[in-house]
């Protein structure tokens, strides 16, 4: 015969080394507010829990309260060297408070079809995070209606205050000012699809910042560019350098497009950042082994996944939550790619 298994320790277990009764148990190992014991009985009880290595049924329990502990995040492309990031954050948030993460690209066929209502109306999770980033999005709408819980997180929209983003425009307006700090007066902007939350943002914060220091606008230098794709950084550097009064520094609204618009730098034969500096919002390890290694302003990006999986599970647990919430950017990282103007 084979060996036996061990036995997962019970309630009863615990109950019995802690010698107090199985409801009141329960009601300590589930924080329940209510329950009113000793600390001393409260001890004995965490004492007894932690010896037996004791682990709640987390099956009985979402039975019991009709959940399935289970956070959806739809993500809009997920070969973006940023996304894991905002994955990894929602990822650690979710369960820390015991709950599974289920991660998905929003393809259009998520999006025609609808399925993500279904799939919510069907009780396959719980709540969902939604990363899309277009200004208007029918899913936004769609949801709101339902009455079901979800979070938006890297984005914003004017329906609904559950989100949790980034200043962006905070964002750019470092990058802009490290820029015009080294002397440069014309000063590019590779801008994210104009259709997207995020990049209206970014763009605002460049605007303002020129403006600040005494730099006009000027619209020929910015550029609009696919940013799911280095290639899109790439065909909008080559634009920018068409200009007949080239910019001679460049700020990328995001690592993709820096990466893009490095290599067409390096195509066209045009030193960085001796001849033309460049910076991006975004930081990736990638970006300390280009050549030359990117200046960057780093952003939040954990962080903003682990605040928006821990504000759908306090929304679902009907805890107070800070609703909306914006994080500050972490800072300009200098590296290579900036000086000053020649």
């Amino acid at each position: 015969m084979g060996k036996r298994l061990p036995t997962m320790p019970t309630l009863k277990n615990v109950a019995n080394l802690a010698e107090v009764s199985i409801p009141i148990v329960s009601k300590v190992l589930s924080g329940n507010p209510g329950v009113r014991v000793s600390s001393d009985t409260r001890q004995r009880i965490l004492k007894a829990a932690e010896g037996l290595a004791y682990r709640p049924n987390a099956l009985a329990k979402s039975l019991k309260l009709k959940r399935t502990n289970t956070l959806a995040l739809f993500m809009p492309d997920v070969g973006n060297p940023v996304i894991p990031e905002i994955i990894r954050g929602v990822e650690d948030g979710a369960r820390a408070a015991g709950y599974s993460p289920f991660i998905s690209h929003l393809d259009e066929k998520v999006i025609s079809e609808r399925l993500y209502l279904a799939w919510l109306q069907e009780g396959r999770f719980d709540g969902l995070i939604i990363a899309t980033a277009r200004v208007e999005d029918s899913i936004i709408a769609d949801l709101i209606s339902s009455g079901l819980p979800f979070v938006l997180v890297n984005r914003r929209e004017a329906s609904t205050n559950m989100h949790v983003s980034i200043d962006d425009a905070a964002g750019a307006r470092i990058a802009v000012n490290h820029l015009a700090g080294l002397g440069h007066r014309r000063i590019a902007h590779l801008a994210g699809p104009l259709m997207y939350d995020t990049s209206l943002r970014r763009l605002k914060g460049y605007q303002q910042e020129l403006d600040l220091h005494g730099i006009t606008y000027d619209s020929s230098l910015v550029q609009e560019y696919d940013w799911h794709t280095w290639d899109g950084g790439k065909l909008a550097m080559k634009q920018l350098l068409k200009r007949e009064n080239p910019p001679t520094a460049i700020f990328a609204g995001n690592f993709m497009g820096a990466v893009g618009a490095l290599s067409a730098l390096k195509e066209a034969r045009l030193k960085v950042p001796e001849e033309i500096s460049l910076i991006c919002l975004h930081d990736s390890p990638i970006a300390e082994v280009l050549d030359p290694p990117l200046t960057v302003v780093r952003m939040p990006l954990h962080q903003m996944g682990k605040c928006a999986a821990e504000m759908l599970i306090n929304l679902l647990e009907d805890r107070p939550c800070k609703i909306p919430l914006v994080l500050p950017p972490d800072g300009l990282f200098i590296r290579k790619s900036t000086a000053p103007c020649r």
